[in-house]
């Protein structure tokens, strides 16, 4: 993933933030931008295909990722090929505690899977896989900086979501108290413009930015 330096905000910030220093524009903007990854789950990335292993059911995805921190596994695909034809199914995402409840027994295939609350990039699958599946597994995760953060962010931001991050920036400056660019009106104007920004950045990423209708899927009570 090419990545772009925080620094091409830096201009605009500093114009609207005057007597505002570059390390509290740098600390402001780093706060933003984590948040903006937490709350949206834009950053989205396919992982490489993961062999499935018969007898193990847990998949730590970590070392899939290089360049940032994996915030949320998004949706995981059981890969079959049959002939010269690939057939993906998607598995099922099961809440904790509510996993201990479902099969836990040996099967053919597994069916769903849910994370480790202490260690959210790790995979587990229900029911353990009986037999290898070589390249079975494909996982979307949701992606935030990597510690230590070096103040750089995905290329794809700044054409997509550079206003989105100059608006939280903006807004999270102008709200700290007895600063010379503190405004209080502008604060809530810039904020309430950054949470808007999430919310739709949100909605592009599930449609990989295509015109795609938003998926729909009635709960279980209503069908």
């Amino acid at each position: 993933m090419a990545m772009v330096s925080s620094d091409i905000w830096a201009d605009e910030l500093t114009v609207a933030l005057p007597g505002a220093t570059k390390p509290a524009i740098q600390q402001a903007f780093r706060a933003t931008f984590r948040e903006f990854c937490t709350q949206s789950g834009a950053w989205v990335r396919e992982l490489p295909l993961i062999d499935i292993v018969a007898g193990q059911d847990t998949y730590p995805l970590d070392s899939k990722v290089s360049d940032a921190s994996i915030l949320y596994i998004l949706v995981a695909y059981l890969r079959t090929v049959s002939g010269e034809d690939d057939h993906y199914r998607a598995l099922k995402a099961l809440q904790t505690p509510f996993h201990r409840t479902r099969q836990k027994g040996t099967s053919g295939y597994p069916r769903a899977f849910y994370s480790v609350t202490e260690a959210p990039a790790t995979l587990v699958l229900t029911p353990v896989p009986a037999e290898n599946i070589e390249d079975g597994l494909q996982v979307y995760v949701a992606l935030g900086p990597k510690f230590p953060y070096e103040d750089e962010v995905p290329e794809f931001l700044r054409s997509h979501a550079y206003d989105v991050l100059l608006d939280g920036t903006l807004g999270r400056m102008m709200g700290q108290q007895d600063k010379p660019y503190t405004n209080t009106i502008g604060a809530q104007y810039y904020l309430r413009r950054f949470r808007g920004g999430i919310a739709q950045q949100r909605d592009m990423a599930r449609r990989q930015y295509t015109s795609a209708e938003s998926s729909f899927i009635f709960p279980p009570w209503a069908r």
